[in-house]
């Protein structure tokens, strides 16, 4: 790791100097060895102090993983680093570390200034000793936090100067603190009753490769559906169940950039809804309008399923911040629209202006069910869009 050396001279440094000139001076004139010994100890001590200063920390190494953790709001983790001191013993240094606030010290106090947290630690290491640096930490909001700085404060042994040295090279390691989930709660439910391939107890369609039963055959029950073995063994004629199956998927629409947009409780809402969509087992896809680089121009997760899928949700929601790039919501549900994908669910999130409108209706006139997230007192509500 290369680091940004500074040296500082103390003002006692140039007075030495001085006196050396003088006891030089003197020595000549009196003759005197007692004159010429402090002449040559005090040469040795400015020649030893700038040695010091020059060399000291120039094989000092600092080694971190890349890594990314995850954390959930009030999870406990750690930052960790190794400093492998490979020169100058250095004693009484200084360890100065800096990071995003999204994250802050458990045991060491800190100072947080333009939601930068800065810890000061002590700092010695001898000649090739291995230093683990270790500062407990806990997450206390929403976002990624990345060391952005470290700094290394080296004073001299006598007081006569200080080294400086700054990597200002964020480190690969960062953690995500994914954002709180809050409750949405629903007013009624609603069915859609849209053909698909996911399971789904309230729809009318039916897999035929997929019998879960049989039951007694019912005047108008298809003949082809008749189980004959079954009819056989209980002498009475019996039809084959099929698990039902529909189109349950969710589109999430967030907006980000609204008027009257709550940034942080829109995204905990969003968060709430994906963490219910995992544990009822319904796909899910994501859309945020934040510029992005790649085949979309916003942010755009495919639909999928699962805890894998609610990670990469999280993710992008973890990245989230007020000096996002965005583009104009209605132009990204347009765009969504305009694929011709068909989501028997879709769940609007924040603000919405009337441009947007017509592109809700939209999704409307292809058979969804379109919704809106409204926060109401802190708490969220789901109600169907008009």
């Amino acid at each position: 790791m290369i680091w940004e050396k500074e040296i500082i001279q103390e003002k006692n440094v140039l007075i030495i100097g001085q006196l050396m000139i003088l006891f030089a001076i003197l020595s000549f004139i009196f003759g005197s060895t007692t004159i010429l010994f402090l002449f040559i100890f005090g040469c040795f001590m400015s020649l030893g102090n700038y040695l010091y200063l020059k060399l000291v920390g120039n094989n000092l190494i600092l080694q971190s993983d890349r890594s990314t953790v995850r954390l959930n709001v009030e999870d406990t983790d750690e930052w960790k680093f190794t400093l492998v001191n490979k020169g100058l013993p250095i004693l009484k240094g200084n360890l100065r570390i800096s990071f995003t606030n999204k994250v802050q010290p458990v045991n060491h106090p800190f100072i947080d200034v333009r939601s930068i947290v800065e810890v000061n630690i002590p700092f010695k290491a001898w000649r090739n000793e291995q230093v683990d640096v270790i500062i407990p930490v806990k997450a206390v909001r929403r976002g990624v936090s990345r060391i952005h700085g470290i700094e290394v404060k080296i004073p001299h042994l006598f007081g006569t100067g200080l080294v400086i040295l700054q990597n200002k090279k964020m480190l690969g390691v960062k953690k995500l603190v994914f954002p709180n989930r809050k409750t949405v709660h629903t007013s009624n439910k609603e069915y859609n009753f849209l053909q698909g391939s996911q399971h789904n107890q309230t729809s009318i369609f039916f897999d035929p490769l997929q019998p879960i039963g049989t039951k007694e055959y019912q005047k108008g029950d298809p003949f082809q559906y008749i189980h004959w073995k079954a009819s056989a063994r209980t002498q009475k004629l019996q039809t084959k169940v099929f698990s039902p199956i529909g189109a349950r998927t969710w589109l999430l629409l967030l907006n980000v950039d609204g008027k009257k947009t709550d940034l942080e409780a829109s995204i905990s809402h969003c968060a709430y809804l994906i963490d219910y969509a995992v544990r009822e087992n319904i796909p899910f896809a994501l859309a945020i309008n934040v510029t992005t680089f790649g085949k979309s121009l916003y942010y755009f997760l495919n639909e999928g399923e699962g805890r894998g899928h609610r990670q990469k949700a999280f993710d992008l929601l973890a990245h989230l911040s007020v000096a996002s790039f965005t583009i104009p919501y209605h132009l990204m549900i347009k765009d969504i629209c305009g694929k011709g994908i068909s989501y028997p669910y879709v769940i609007h999130i924040g603000d919405i202006e009337p441009s947007g409108y017509a592109s809700l209706i939209g999704f409307g006139k292809k058979g969804s069910l379109v919704f809106s997230v409204k926060s109401i007192e802190n708490q969220g509500a789901m109600e169907l869009w008009k």
